[in-house]
């Protein structure tokens, strides 16, 4: 998939799915998919917070879990002074950088039902 076609995907994803305007304003409050933001909740709330640390050993898996289409994996954690995002009240960020091939459609609508696509 190319750029513009993920773009294209996840616009309308977030329209269609969760009625989220390309301005970020809410659509209609009622078609939220309620249930898939509890899933995806619940499952935040459970493995980020298991343990102070926890999240470093999760995003390490996440790079294990990737598709790298025949290229060794790299992974690079930077920390950096100010935070990218401009995040109110951040005092700088910690950036994770892989080589990985990219997320497919599969792993998105994954991601938004709450899911997983990991690999057992």
């Amino acid at each position: 998939m190319n750029t513009e076609d993920a773009k294209q995907f996840i616009t309308n994803l977030r329209e269609k799915e969760f009625h989220i305007s390309k301005d970020n304003e809410l659509i209609q409050r009622s078609g939220l998919k309620d249930k898939a933001l509890k899933n995806s909740l619940k499952n935040l709330s459970e493995d980020l917070n298991s343990n102070t640390i926890h999240f470093i050993f999760e995003l390490i898996q996440n790079a294990e879990d990737n598709n790298y289409n025949g290229v060794g994996p790299s992974l690079i954690f930077r920390l950096v002074e100010n935070d990218p995002t401009h995040t109110k009240g951040s005092d700088g960020a910690i950036i994770v950088t892989n080589n990985e091939a990219g997320f497919l459609e599969k792993n998105i609508k994954s991601i938004c039902g709450g899911a997983s696509t990991k690999k057992l």
